[in-house]
């Protein structure tokens, strides 16, 4: 079992240098603590965390969803280019609201976005496949959303 190091203590970056420091720039000066975050960003806790760590990046599709929350572009949270702290989006209220606020990238014409959370990875499938992947997730035990746009 790898030991959890701690989360970022400290004072804030003025100029943030990494995309988890961005991430957790955004969460400090909103007032969030990690699992409002997640929540809003449909991930996990213990995802976001990761984020925040640098230790693992959101996958493409997660991302663009992210930028698209933050109303950001992509280059400013990924690569600090022009970044500054948005606003909270004034729909949000609380955030315990937040869940129906991140939308997903949607698939081509006749096929399904799986996004696995947990590999880091997304991809586009089938319906055929796509079924044989949620019957696999499901015998795995793993949470499972189902999206219909």
């Amino acid at each position: 079992m790898t030991a959890r190091r701690p989360y970022a203590k400290g004072p804030i970056p003025a100029h943030p240098k990494t995309l988890g420091e961005r991430l957790r720039k955004i969460r400090l000066s909103w007032g969030w603590n990690q699992t409002d975050m997640a929540q809003a960003l449909h991930t996990n806790q213990k995802t976001y965390s990761a984020w925040e760590r640098n230790d693992a990046m959101p996958p493409q599709a997660s991302l663009g969803a992210v930028c698209k929350f933050f109303r950001t572009p992509v280059e400013a949270l990924r690569d600090g280019v022009d970044f500054a702290v948005p606003d909270i989006p004034s729909y949000m209220g609380k955030p315990s609201r937040v869940a129906e606020a991140a939308l997903l990238v949607p698939p081509a014409k006749g096929r399904a976005k799986l996004v696995d959370q947990e590999a880091g990875s997304e991809r586009e499938l089938t319906p055929n496949r796509l079924r044989a992947a949620l019957e696999k997730a499901l015998e795995q035990g793993r949470p499972i959303w189902l999206v219909i746009g």
